[in-house]
């Protein structure tokens, strides 16, 4: 009897759906242990010194978040990139200010703690409550730094958000300053008390004279 072999096309083909469905599979498993790595708290902030040139003087420490060591998700960028889901993204930005305010023990640091924050989870409503807990709980003067690498979708909702926050003892901060969107813009609209230039704009400051 003789055998036919399958058409070239079909094997490509199924090459294919295997390699989509492998790497669907793959995602899959990231998202889910991003979402148990929430629920059992392993994400843990480490803290950054924020050093003032100038003076010479400790500003305060960022806190930066850090998946558990060996992890495929250790690192922060690959965190995000998890976080797929527009409510996966919300439950971790929020995980990691309270990992941040956690981590900052008054015992061994000292001034303020910046925290990193999406502007458009910021600017929700529903956010208010959260930060107004978060507030309560510190121990220090908490600076939250608005990331320029999303755009703002609501300006409006953003600065109302800030001015109820700024009632309640919070302060602000936009980061990498002229990285990412409408940046100029936004400085103007919020007017932040501290500013985060990006690293391109002073890289070889020193050799300008």
């Amino acid at each position: 009897m003789a055998l036919c072999r399958a058409p070239r096309s079909l094997a490509i083909q199924k090459s294919v759906i295997k390699s989509v469905y492998t790497t669907t599979k793959f995602l899959g498993f990231i998202v889910m242990s991003l979402q148990q790595l929430i629920q059992t708290r392993q994400l843990k902030s480490a803290l950054q010194p924020i050093v003032d040139t100038y003076r010479s003087a400790l500003i305060g420490y960022e806190g930066l978040i850090r998946g558990p060591k060996g992890h495929e998700l250790e690192r922060p960028d690959a965190l995000f990139a998890a976080a797929a889901s527009p409510d996966l993204r919300h439950n971790l930005e929020l995980h990691c200010a309270q990992s941040a305010l956690t981590a900052f023990d008054t015992r061994h640091f000292a001034g303020l703690l910046f925290i990193n924050i999406d502007p458009n989870i910021l600017a929700l409503p529903s956010t208010f409550g959260t930060f107004e807990a978060l507030k309560a709980e510190a121990k220090a003067p908490i600076v939250l730094e608005l990331s320029e690498h999303h755009p703002v979708a609501d300006t409006n909702a953003l600065k109302q958000q800030i001015l109820k926050l700024r009632t309640i003892g919070y302060r602000f901060a936009i980061d990498d300053l002229g990285a990412g969107h409408s940046s100029f813009k936004l400085w103007a609209e919020i007017r932040p008390d501290f500013v985060k230039v990006d690293r391109y704009f002073i890289k070889e400051a020193l050799l300008n004279k």
